[in-house]
């Protein structure tokens, strides 16, 4: 069996894109009043996975000090890196930074018009 024949094109595909299925969660955000689906990579938030998909999310530090890009998690799981700007309470409500949020679920919806 020659070289060739031990390595398909299918098999390297299969392998991509599983990769990039498993890297990649898909978030459904209500921002000024209309629901938008977006792709959030593995290694972006929330924020700039909006900002990828040309939408105009509030914004101003993009370092969780401020607290302008703040929105409740309606549904889903994230982790957050830094979320400075928020209290105890508004995470027991259900409050996250976008520019912090890292999404772990793909049943995330995300409320900016809370």
């Amino acid at each position: 069996m020659s070289a060739m024949e031990k390595v398909t094109k299918n098999e390297f595909v299969d392998l991509v894109s599983e990769r990039v299925m498993g890297d990649t969660k898909f978030v459904k955000v209500k921002l000024y009043g209309e629901i938008h689906n977006v792709e959030v990579e593995e290694d972006e938030n929330i924020l700039q996975a909006m900002f990828r998909a040309n939408l105009d999310p509030p914004f101003s530090c993009q370092v969780g000090t401020c607290g302008t890009c703040m929105a409740k998690l309606e549904s889903g799981n994230v982790t957050m890196d830094e979320p400075d700007a928020l209290t105890e309470e508004d995470i027991k409500n259900g409050f996250i930074l976008t520019c912090q949020a890292h999404p772990k679920s793909d049943d995330c919806f995300v409320n900016y018009d809370y």
